[in-house]
């Protein structure tokens, strides 16, 4: 990916990008997707503490290993707004156009499957919604104590199995420097996530964990994370859950030999 931005003067800017990429999964059964999309904005700082703008997306998907593809623009509205010494609120709703073709499995009539000796088959469709998204973000930042809520939805190309999907979910997360080397962090998120056509049914997660860091030196430290997952999807009977534990050193090289100065 790749963006530019224009300060036109000192209250107004704009800025476009552009960005690809390619996703392949090992699993048969999970599509592949190869996504491109450019995006533009601008932003109206009206003082030093509240900004307003407006932006426009365009993405599109192609899926390989199922025949289908997605287009996707987006247009919305934002408000950053600082509170404080500390406080920052940023509230964003977006209009979003959704047009998908593609081909799905369906369970057959009764007749039909009797005729055919099987009970499902497959269909094409053409899916065009109108959906709604947006993103509110809260964060208060301190010299030793960072903490945030957050929560989205919005269109996403999803994960293999649920494709141009639509995800919505919410992540707090907490920081607290305990020393001036020392780090505790914790984050605990919520997501469901829907496909837009191609698959019934919704996958729903959960992630909870935390860590603690120790700075070695400027650019190294040692770093132990425990961290708890877990999946479920409607109208089946897949559930998983799993647990992480782990301890490593982390290099940092912005704080070291290749740091800028």
């Amino acid at each position: 990916s790749s963006g530019a931005t224009y300060f036109k003067d000192q209250r107004n800017s704009f800025r476009f990008s552009g960005s690809a990429s390619t996703v392949r999964r090992k699993a048969r059964s999970l599509a592949d997707v190869q996504q491109y999309g450019a995006s533009g904005d601008w932003v109206y700082r009206v003082d030093r503490r509240t900004s307003l703008g407006v932006s426009y997306q365009f993405y599109h998907y192609d899926f390989f290993k199922i025949f289908g593809d997605t287009d996707v623009h987006m247009i919305g509205v934002h408000l950053s707004r600082r509170i404080g010494r500390d406080w920052r609120i940023t509230i964003g709703i977006t209009g979003m156009n959704q047009s998908t073709v593609g081909v799905r499995n369906i369970k057959l009539d009764p007749v039909l499957s009797q005729l055919l000796g099987r009970s499902s088959g497959s269909e094409v469709f053409e899916s065009n919604n109108l959906l709604y998204g947006g993103n509110v973000t809260i964060d208060r930042t301190q010299r030793r104590l960072n903490y945030g809520v957050s929560f989205g939805r919005s269109i996403t190309p999803g994960n293999g199995y649920f494709v141009s999907a639509i995800n919505e979910g919410g992540e707090a997360h907490l920081s607290y420097s305990t020393s001036r080397r020392s780090t505790v962090t914790a984050r605990g998120s919520y997501m469901r996530m829907a496909s837009l056509g191609f698959a019934s049914g919704k996958l729903s997660s959960g992630f909870g964990g935390g860590g603690f860091s120790y700075r070695l030196l400027d650019s190294m430290s040692i770093e132990l994370r425990g961290d708890s997952r877990s999946f479920s999807i409607e109208q089946a009977t897949f559930r998983r859950k799993g647990y992480q534990v782990s301890l490593g050193v982390a290099y940092h090289p912005s704080r070291g030999i290749f740091a800028t100065k």
